[in-house]
């Protein structure tokens, strides 16, 4: 006969485990986040190439081994860029064995840090080998910034200069890409740079720059690889003027909307145009100087332009110069406003 102390005790033990049964039931057939077993591992999984010539090839390798107790076939190799090559003498790899991967890489015409895998498909998973590489000039400059500082009070010129380096193993010569209008004069070296040489690149910009600008001075090289070099320039006049709005943006338009406008008005404020006589402004067809009012108190120059029904496309992109010579004698100013926009077109 139990006791019903006993009895208690044997209720109260059946109810616990009952309970941690139950628990654990629930738990097992519950969603599992246990990632797949490790098929193949790279041996390194990194691999640094270190600096890379633009153009350069370098070949590396690794080991593929297999960490499971059967044979892994690999399906495919997957390099994510075309940069890089693989090969993989065998496909089944036998439990516990390392095969050999070999490939090169080849630095593409981007400076900097690269970095990009090889994958290895197999079923029931995916694994990559990281490449790094830090792709360098072969043809290179300094200082990485040139600073232009013209005067148009005192008539000086903005001038600078960038030092470029051939590293490479054969002669480069320059050339300047004349189509495109950056604001900035180039003096290039007249003779081929020879392997390990350096030589000056000029930069100039005429006193009557008034306006801060950013330029990219374009200058192509006769490098396999390297065959542009992109020179920024800054340039920070002494004597400023402020033009308001900065740009003309139409944006895309109808003829109607652009017609119905009254007047387009552009302000400049500045000290430096006390000293200087107002031309006129230079202005694409479609728009004519209908107003010209100096407040001198201010050293502001209000200028009123009206549109024309004369397009030309719908394009209408263009650039306004406004001319100012000086009364004293010496350097005349521009100053430039950027217009952009496209006419609608009727379906």
């Amino acid at each position: 006969m139990i006791s019903r102390y006993k009895l208690a005790v044997l209720t109260t033990c059946v109810a616990l485990c009952g309970c941690a049964g139950s628990a654990d039931v629930a738990t097992q057939g519950g969603p599992r986040n246990e990632a797949p077993p490790v098929q193949l591992e790279f041996e390194p999984k990194t691999i640094d190439l270190g600096d890379l010539p633009m153009g350069a090839e370098r070949a590396f390798s690794a080991k593929v081994v297999n960490r499971t107790g059967a044979t892994v076939t690999v399906r495919d190799m997957l390099p994510n860029c075309r940069c890089a090559k693989v090969e993989l003498p065998e496909r089944a790899i036998a439990p516990g064995q390392s095969v050999s991967l070999k490939g090169s890489f080849v630095a593409g015409d981007a400076a900097g840090l690269v970095r990009t895998y090889v994958v290895l498909d197999v079923e029931g998973g995916q694994y990559p080998l990281e490449l790094r590489a830090n792709v360098i000039r072969q043809v290179s400059w300094s200082p990485a910034v040139v600073v232009l500082a013209p005067d148009v009070v005192a008539d000086a010129a903005g001038e600078g200069a960038f030092t470029v380096t051939n590293g490479s193993s054969e002669a480069v010569s320059l050339s300047e890409a004349s189509s495109e209008r950056v604001g900035a004069s180039l003096v290039l070296p007249p003779d081929p740079i020879a392997p390990g040489a350096s030589a000056p690149i000029r930069v100039r910009c005429g006193p009557g720059a008034v306006q801060p600008r950013d330029l990219t001075v374009r200058v192509l090289t006769s490098h396999r690889f390297e065959q542009r070099l992109d020179l920024p320039v800054q340039v920070r006049p002494k004597s400023t003027v402020e033009v308001k709005p900065a740009a003309i943006h139409f944006g895309v338009i109808s003829k109607d909307d652009l017609l119905n406008r009254e007047h387009i008005e552009v302000v400049m404020d500045g000290d430096v145009l006390d000293s200087y006589k107002f031309e006129g402004v230079d202005t694409p067809p479609y728009l004519r100087l209908s107003g010209f009012t100096s407040i001198a108190a201010q050293s502001r120059r209000i200028v009123d332009l009206v549109v024309l029904d004369s397009f030309r496309g719908i394009d209408l992109g263009s650039t306004l110069a406004f001319r100012f010579s000086r009364r004293a004698g010496g350097a005349d100013l521009v100053v430039e406003l950027p217009i952009s926009g496209f006419l609608a077109t009727s379906e």
